[in-house]
């Protein structure tokens, strides 16, 4: 088996170490939560999206692939699976008529609900290694390395802030 074993600059070997690192912490969320999700045939992603529906107004489609970093033909399918199983619905846009704001349904809430408790928890496991201040660091440095750094919607719904 060849091996290709370049001598790349410590800043290059720096960066794709970061990126690796990355992956796989994204990876180790995701292999947390899936057993969580599978029973209501529910992805991460789609966990997101109702994430995000939950805790700001109704959003825009654009601000679901934005927030969920994900692609808008990934989220045409997403969007698709979470209406069909009646958890999100589409609403004319109070604002813009000709536009489309996507909500969850009671039952999208509720379900919400139910999980979100057991997945702040798993998060929190897989976090504890690190003390409060390094996560805050983290969060920033994570954020600094964004071009521009990542804004989410500004409205929030009343009584869902949820942070500790």
């Amino acid at each position: 088996m060849k091996t290709n074993n370049l001598n790349y600059p410590l800043t290059d070997r720096l960066n794709m170490r970061i990126v690796d690192e990355m992956g796989n912490v994204m990876a180790l969320i995701e292999d947390v939560v899936k057993p969580m999700l599978r029973p209501h045939k529910l992805g991460y992603f789609q966990f997101r999206v109702m994430e995000m529906l939950y805790h700001y107004e109704d959003l825009r489609i654009g601000d679901l692939t934005f927030g969920t970093h994900t692609t808008g033909g990934n989220m045409t399918v997403i969007l698709r699976k979470l209406s069909k199983a009646g958890l999100i619905s589409r609403v004319v846009d109070p604002d813009d008529a000709r536009a489309f704001n996507i909500i969850l349904t009671q039952k999208g809430e509720s379900l919400f609900e139910k999980l979100y408790p057991m997945y702040l928890k798993h998060l929190e496991e897989k976090l504890s290694p690190l003390v409060r201040s390094e996560r805050e660091e983290l969060g920033r440095l994570l954020n600094k390395i964004m071009d521009p750094p990542v804004k989410m919607p500004t409205k929030r719904k009343p009584g869902r802030n949820r942070k500790a």
